[in-house]
């Protein structure tokens, strides 16, 4: 799986968990490093997505945070955001589950219900690595 993926898929866990990883700068702002070195501009609505459920969210400031930062000129990588995941319970591991069982269909064993990808199954039965529910 590729570092983009990788982080495409922490992300969309932040968001499906609504847990903010941005709430001490000096984490946001390796998040925003990292996610510029990876996509460019093309980060720029993952780093909203990111930052979205700081208390304080601001768009037009998260934007301008964004904007500041110079393409490549600092050093991080997505192991650094992986490391400040961990810290509110988000394992690569989870991610890479996730990510791997989204593209094939199944059915939770605990709710009976046909899934097109796993990250929709409404009674949470892959927080643990995709759990004993999944078939």
């Amino acid at each position: 799986m590729s570092k983009t993926s990788k982080v495409r898929g922490l992300i969309s866990r932040e968001v499906q968990s609504k847990i903010d990883f941005t709430g001490l700068y000096g984490d946001c702002f390796i998040i925003c490093c990292v996610i510029k070195n990876l996509f460019g501009e093309e980060g720029r609505s993952l780093f909203h997505e990111t930052s979205s459920f700081y208390p304080n969210y601001c768009s037009e400031l998260t934007d301008n945070f964004y904007s500041s930062l110079k393409n490549k000129n600092y050093l991080y990588n997505s192991d650094e955001l992986f490391k400040i995941a961990a810290k509110y319970g988000v394992s690569e591991s989870i991610i890479i589950s996730i990510s791997f069982h989204a593209f094939f269909k199944g059915v939770c064993k605990s709710c009976t219900r046909g899934i097109k990808k796993a990250a929709t199954c409404t009674c949470n039965c892959l927080i643990s690595i995709c759990g004993p529910n999944w078939a």
